[in-house]
């Protein structure tokens, strides 16, 4: 059986396609804003969120050629079954659903807090020792606001004096505890009471139960007003790494956008240079965007997805085999995703995280080839995530077995050939018994045909045909009193019984 790589030929597209899976992290990437108490210096806080995924791999797109079993003296069949996303479900079999089988846990990495260097300090204005420094990046009023209603929604809002007026998150997620404990403690009296529960116990219990359920909502109400309140100070991006099963590192820092960043930080002209200022360019001060730019790359991210020492040697790369070598599939090695800072990750980054991994250097495969005179099988079932969950091979009749058994057949059917070409030399006497077969044949022939002519009617028929309904009719009545006359005397009969008891 071949499986060809997807390609612009016809003949190569010809049969049953698939995708091979590759390990991918559905990722999302967020930068939260923060000011400094007392200088209102922008910090970033990046921060990334993974959830392991498989994905079909671009570069491993096959099709599986299934009239390369076609032979003369040959039977085939081939079956591949699918999962909704186009993932193998099973080649030639059965198999059970384990779409469950598919990581789902979220990996989280927080990165440090990029601390501002400081342009304006001790050594006063000298251009030739500020030319290293940079600017401090000064939150925007709306910023600082946005902040503070972020942390109102989560802590609460107090007064001058410090007390609470209004509760935040933390405050509802209390509540919620402490009327979900009052409701547990309740409901042990309850079922200590049994069945001689009073009213007024029925009517606590059902205010704590509702106590609960307010609790409940008004923590949700208090999380959205948060949600909102964070979006406000948050950049996101979303991206499935990596994109293909040939990468292993992301190919550039992902950083935040200069745009957003731009809402953020305070366009200082005694800080930043106007691009348009010839005074300006040799005083040292960078560009209101150049700044942004420097800001974003000091805490921007990166990915990496490599195999473990163990495995890394065997599962880099994978040369292309031919059509011949069988089905493609690709197992899991244990591997390390690592998230690192705006350089390339080396020996400090911000978090690593044991994972399994697929890709372009897990590839094996399943080879198919039914000999002349041989009856062999192949099944294969893999789960959603593209793990194999089974796979077997079975060599019904060996080769050598088959041809024997094949020249015992040909010997014996030319033996029936040669005695059936013997039986066809007649007699004179066995031509004699064959004509008088036949003429008995054909007076046996004839007589069956005189017998389906109809005959002439006879006037006595009807009448004959009216007395013998008339014969049975009566026969019906004489059965029909002698079964009443049976009848009487088993009542009597049960009459008699019963009165003896």
């Amino acid at each position: 059986m071949k499986v060809h790589k997807f390609a612009d030929k016809t003949s190569d597209r010809q049969g049953i396609a698939y995708f091979l899976p590759f390990s991918q992290f559905d990722t999302k990437l967020s930068w939260t804003a923060s000011c400094d108490a007392k200088t209102n210096a922008l910090k970033l806080i990046p921060k990334a969120e993974m959830t392991p995924k498989t994905g079909p791999d671009p570069d491993g797109l096959y099709v599986i050629d299934y009239a390369s079993l076609d032979a003369f003296t040959k039977t085939s069949d081939i079956k591949v079954d699918f999962y909704d996303n186009g993932a193998i479900k099973a080649i030639n079999a059965s198999a059970e659903d384990r779409t469950g089988e598919i990581l789902s846990t979220t990996l989280i990495a927080v990165g440090k807090v990029a601390g501002a260097t400081i342009a304006k300090s001790s050594e006063g204005n000298d251009p030739d020792k500020q030319k290293d420094k940079q600017p401090v990046p000064v939150c925007t009023p709306s910023l600082i606001s946005a902040i503070k209603a972020v942390q109102e929604a989560k802590s609460g809002k107090r007064d001058d004096a410090g007390r609470l007026v209004i509760e935040g998150v933390d405050q509802k997620i209390q509540n919620v505890k402490t009327a979900t404990e009052q409701l547990t403690a309740y409901s042990a009296i309850i079922l200590r009471a049994g069945g001689s529960i009073t009213d007024a116990q029925k009517a606590e219990h059902f205010r704590r139960i509702l106590a609960v359920s307010a609790a409940q909502v008004e923590l949700d109400i208090a999380t959205r007003t948060l949600s909102e309140a964070q979006k406000k100070i948050t950049f996101t991006k979303s991206l499935l790494f990596p994109a293909r099963s040939s990468v292993t590192q992301s190919p550039a820092p992902e950083m935040i956008d200069i745009g957003a960043l731009a809402k953020w930080v305070f366009d200082d002209p005694a800080v930043f240079c106007r691009p348009d200022e010839e005074e300006c360019k040799g005083s040292g001060k960078p560009t209101f965007r150049d700044a942004l730019t420097q800001l974003a790359k000091e805490n921007s991210l990166r990915l990496k997805l490599q195999a473990n020492s163990d495995f890394a040697g065997r599962f880099n790369t994978s040369a292309e085999a031919s059509a011949e070598a069988g089905i493609r599939y690709r197992i899991a090695v244990p591997a390390t995703l690592t998230v690192c800072g705006q350089e390339e990750c080396g020996k400090e980054p911000i978090k690593a995280f044991p994972v399994q991994m697929m890709n372009q250097g897990t590839t094996l495969y399943l080879p198919f080839k039914s000999k002349a005179f041989t009856n062999a099988t192949l099944s294969a079932t893999f789960a959603q995530n593209g793990v194999m969950t089974s796979a077997g091979y079975a060599q019904k009749r060996a080769q050598g077995e088959a041809v024997a058994g094949a020249a015992s057949t040909l010997a014996g059917e030319m033996g029936s050939i040669i005695d059936t070409l013997r039986g066809n030399e007649k007699s004179e006497l066995d031509l004699l018994k064959e004509e008088t077969e036949l003429a008995k044949a054909e007076k046996e022939l004839a007589d069956a045909r005189a017998a389906l002519i109809e005959k002439a009617l006879d006037p006595n028929d009807e009448a004959i045909a009216q007395l013998e309904a008339e014969t049975a009719l009566r026969e019906a009545e004489v059965a029909n009193i002698n079964a009443a006359i049976a009848r009487i005397e088993a009542n009597r009969r049960l009459t008699e019984a019963q009165s003896s008891e």
